[in-house]
């Protein structure tokens, strides 16, 4: 009974979310957990386009943004997002 209730817990803290809820906007820190793990930046942008964005996009943010290769019209896309 004991390992059974270890078990379970172990399963549901390893199915918890690291960052945010699944429902949550995506703020600018989470993209950058996003690309380590792997995702691109159109995965990004579809997951922005689901969840929203949590960010405003400032001229920091656009700069954050490039150096992570999104382009001009990613961040347009953002933008339309956003609007």
């Amino acid at each position: 009974m004991i390992r059974t209730l270890t078990i379970l817990v172990l399963l549901l803290a390893l199915s918890a979310p690291a960052l945010a809820e699944p429902g949550d906007p995506i703020k600018l820190s989470e993209i950058k957990t996003m690309l380590k793990q792997g995702k691109d930046v159109e995965q990004v942008l579809l997951a922005m386009n689901e969840r929203g964005v949590g960010f405003r996009l400032t001229a920091s943010a656009e700069r954050r943004l490039n150096d992570w290769d999104f382009t001009k019209a990613d961040i347009e896309s953002i933008r339309g997002i956003m609007a």
